[in-house]
């Protein structure tokens, strides 16, 4: 690699999934905690709207949308070409852009608190309602002014574990705050003020980090965004990509109610927790992805192979791990939780299949828009989103909850497979079939972990007791799907070990 980062391309990728892992293991521990305190001390239906405000947020984080992905991608150019004045340049047009933005995003974060409690289907007065917004919404909008575009660098850099370091900080201090606060009996709003507190120790500190590693990297004030292409399609891709992946929330507490949304969120906890985990691993080695796409095409080509084998196989055996483990969990999670019923049949099959179809594609993804194809995909995108939200409007009304999660798997369904075929046929010029045998030969071991599983039960009384048998499980499972690999994926595994070699 260039001066600009001496690190090795293996010591980058080492670090960025070790402290990916490490850091999303403990996320996800508090993440389970919090919930359960919320739950406890001020029931099912705050829970519930704390979920679904937190949605909502994601919705307006739109507004920034597409501005991070394509500045990561006009960044791995310059950065491996060590061409210092074109970084300061892109750098210096996404500040630009955020800061327009944050204008923006407050005014929508005011319009939100105001509006929201007029409708809000709840036993809670306005006032508080109103505060619980606010105080939720504000640090990303300081944080959009003063920081985003650093973290982009950082990320396009290989130095995703730095981004994901600060972040871990942040989380446990806010979720310490939480906990204390909860502890002493507080109500929900100054448990919110504790968050908004901690959360801006973010700022003074990804800057300090940025400006400690690049002491050359200077901003200056500029109005265009010339060198971040393909803006436009990232955020027809952004703004599809998290309409899809958080409507069910809205609809559940719309068209069902806050305790139902409340359980939703404790299954999507778990799932999502542990994808947010897996997707550090793609965000942590999807550089490699992008600086080898300007070199050599086969190397690129081997690459992929070797990236995309060895990501669905994490995939598909943390998600087999979740669905055979997340009954006994939910059932001793909410024990003693009398205002719900948080068992539903069905929920953590629906829940694995929607996360395995989402990281099964999510490679031939980044490979589409590391190779400039953002934009004539975008209608793509599109119709994904459309599909998702008219099969779950109409869905939701006829089953409820598992209606809204049907409504995702047949969207995923159109996508997933378009996805793998683009990528394939039109980047790759060759045929999906290599990826859709390892789908076929996952997905039969999944299927038959599905079958043992409903005829088994598991049961624990305790957490110590629910990780034994969470181990023993694991360890079956990453047996079985590592027999499978050897037998049937032997080319993947030969190209995984010759990149590993070569670094």
């Amino acid at each position: 690699m260039n001066a600009h980062n001496k690190i090795s391309e293996r010591r980058l990728v080492f670090n960025n999934v070790l402290y990916g892992f490490g850091t999303k293991i403990a996320v996800m521990a508090l993440s389970i905690v919090l919930p359960r305190l919320f739950i406890v001390s001020f029931g099912s239906e705050v829970n519930g709207l704390l979920s679904t405000i937190t949605q909502i947020f994601t919705y307006l984080a739109l507004l920034e949308a597409g501005i991070g992905n394509a500045t990561i991608n006009a960044l791995y150019r310059p950065l491996d070409d060590d061409n210092k004045e074109q970084v300061c340049g892109v750098l210096s047009e996404a500040r630009a852009y955020y800061r327009r933005v944050t204008a923006v995003y407050i005014l929508c974060v005011v319009a939100f608190a105001v509006v929201y409690p007029l409708f809000a289907d709840i036993s809670m007065n306005r006032p508080m309602i109103t505060a619980i917004v606010l105080l939720q919404g504000a640090p990303s909008c300081i944080s959009y002014y003063y920081c985003a575009a650093y973290m982009q660098l950082l990320v396009a850099d290989g130095k995703q574990y730095i981004v994901e370091n600060v972040n871990f900080a942040i989380h446990v201090g806010t979720s310490a705050i939480k906990i204390l606060l909860v502890a002493l009996g507080q109500n929900i709003v100054l448990v919110q003020v504790g968050f908004f507190a901690i959360s801006m120790l973010k700022i003074p500190l990804l800057i300090v980090l940025t400006y400690k590693r690049y002491p050359w990297l200077k901003l200056v004030k500029t109005k265009s965004c010339k060198s971040i292409k393909e803006r436009g399609a990232f955020v027809v891709h952004e703004v599809s990509s998290t309409i899809f992946s958080n409507t069910d929330i809205i609809l559940i507490s719309t068209f069902c109610n806050f305790a139902m949304a409340s359980v939703y969120s404790v299954y999507n906890l778990v799932f999502g927790a542990l994808n947010s985990m897996i997707n550090t691993a793609n965000a942590g080695l999807g550089f490699i992805l992008g600086q080898s796409h300007y070199k050599d095409p086969e190397r690129f080509r081997k690459v992929y192979d070797a990236y995309s084998f060895i990501y669905s196989l994490i995939v598909f055996v943390v998600m087999t791990i979740a669905y055979v483990m997340i009954t006994p969990f939910v059932t001793l999670y909410t024990k003693g939780v009398g205002d719900a019923n948080y068992i539903i049949n069905g929920l953590p099959l629906l829940f694995a299949v929607i996360n395995i179809m989402s990281g099964f594609r999510a490679v031939a993804a980044r490979l589409i828009t590391v190779s400039g194809h953002a934009g004539r995909t975008s209608s793509h995108s599109i119709a994904e989103t459309i599909i998702n939200v008219v099969a779950s409007l109409i869905l939701v009304n006829i089953w409820g909850i598992h209606g809204v999660l049907w409504g995702t798997v047949i969207a995923l369904s159109y996508r997933m497979n378009d996805i793998i075929i683009y990528a394939n046929k039109v980047i790759l010029l060759r045929s999906p079939m290599k990826e859709y045998k390892r789908l076929l030969i996952f997905g039969i071991v999944f299927a038959a972990s599905v079958f043992l599983n409903q005829r088994t039960s598991i049961s624990a009384d305790t957490y110590v007791e629910l990780l034994v048998y969470a181990i023993g499980a694991g360890l079956l499972v990453l047996i079985a799907y590592a027999l499978v690999s050897m037998c049937f994926c032997r080319n993947e595994i030969k190209q995984l070990k010759e990149l590993i070699k070569h670094k």
